[in-house]
């Protein structure tokens, strides 16, 4: 089952880095599969994150929500609307900063960013999103309508025709509420037009993870002033608990993924709302995950997602797959990060492992 997409435009997507912890004057073009790999304090990290923060802004409301506001009149929309009959459609032109200004949104805000990753608030870099896309045509054209449904809520369809595409998003609320709608809207379009994707959910997985396996949300708020322990404990909270939507059927995903989790883990990890534990292959005795060794307690929010979360809907920043793992282990780590890319993810990665990066080579 191989679902692998053609070739990602090398330069529609490019990180201009002029300072970046040690790293001066360097491009990074986007790829499904970024592997950063070389000795510590060489800035591995820090470009990771800086992509992440791409796909960070497109999953985060206020940001899309301020974007949305900047870029259309939301009152003057919901006014119009009002105005016409049901369903009846409100003709909107494209704005024409759709893309610069997410650009300029990112370069304005990544040392920001930067600084709550790392709990550092004196970290400075400097860093441009650039995004080839084709300028859109005077043809171009976005078209809104909104009705009352028999339930009580108002259903709000947004059509666009950009470069002869033409989709829609239907979505519901209790009332006329565009700001609601037009955000929505907005990270499709932006996921569409700059990743090839309808849909993304994006984590965050920091080194050292396997010491928080066991937290939750209000457990890390007591503690945590660093964000990129906050992201990672968000992230798997949202999967492991009912707030988390599965979108279509995994069982094909786990008949490859669960007997590799099998010889990684040398046993079997349980989820359970409020309990998570092991088993070691070949017992019946469970103990809990935080009893379990160090490197079931790092697989495990990767054996999490990979169950829980359609592979071709996910973006993942891992830092050290390889930690407290065994050689043999490293390399099956690294197959089946190869097999969410195969499958349409999205992978960013830092390694010291030579290992790790060897068994890459040989799949690539």
């Amino acid at each position: 089952m191989n679902k692998s997409k053609k070739e990602f435009p090398a330069d529609r997507v490019s990180f201009a880095i002029e300072e970046l912890g040690p790293i001066r004057d360097s491009i990074v073009n986007f790829k499904p599969f970024l592997l950063f790999s070389g000795e510590s304090n060489t800035g591995k990290s820090y470009t990771a994150m800086a992509v992440y923060y791409l796909l960070f802004m497109l999953s985060n409301e206020k940001i899309i929500s301020e974007l949305a506001r900047k870029l259309f009149d939301i009152k003057k929309i919901e006014k119009d609307l009002k105005s016409k009959k049901e369903a009846e459609e409100v003709e909107l032109k494209v704005p024409g900063g759709l893309f610069n200004d997410l650009e300029k949104l990112y370069s304005d805000n990544i040392d920001r960013f930067m600084s709550y990753m790392l709990g550092y608030d004196d970290f400075s870099c400097k860093v441009k999103l650039k995004l080839k896309i084709p300028p859109f045509t005077n043809t171009s054209k976005i078209y809104i309508s909104h009705k009352k449904e028999k339930n009580g809520y108002y259903s709000s369809t947004i059509r666009i025709i950009i470069f002869n595409r033409d989709w829609t998003d239907v979505s519901h609320t209790k009332e006329l509420d565009m700001d609601y709608h037009l955000k929505d809207w907005l990270r499709g379009l932006y996921l569409r037009f700059v990743f090839d994707e309808g849909f993304l959910k994006n984590f965050f997985l920091p080194p050292a993870r396997g010491a928080f396996s066991g937290f939750t949300v209000s457990m890390s708020k007591n503690f945590s002033g660093i964000g990129m322990y906050n992201e990672f404990i968000e992230g798997i909270d949202s999967v492991r608990y009912s707030n988390f939507d599965i979108y279509v059927d995994l069982k094909e995903q786990k008949k490859f993924i669960n007997p590799l989790f099998d010889k990684l883990l040398n046993g079997k990890i349980k989820v359970e709302k409020d309990n998570l534990s092991y088993r070691i292959a070949g017992s019946d005795d469970e103990v809990p995950l935080t009893a379990g060794s160090s490197s079931v307690k790092e697989l495990f929010p990767l054996y999490l997602l990979l169950n829980r979360v359609a592979i071709e809907r996910l973006s993942l920043c891992i830092e050290e797959p390889e930690a407290h793992l065994h050689p043999e282990l490293q390399r099956s780590t690294a197959l089946l990060l190869s097999y969410i890319v195969n499958q349409g993810g999205f992978i960013q990665v830092t390694t010291h492992s030579d290992f790790f990066v060897n068994q890459v080579n040989n799949l690539l």
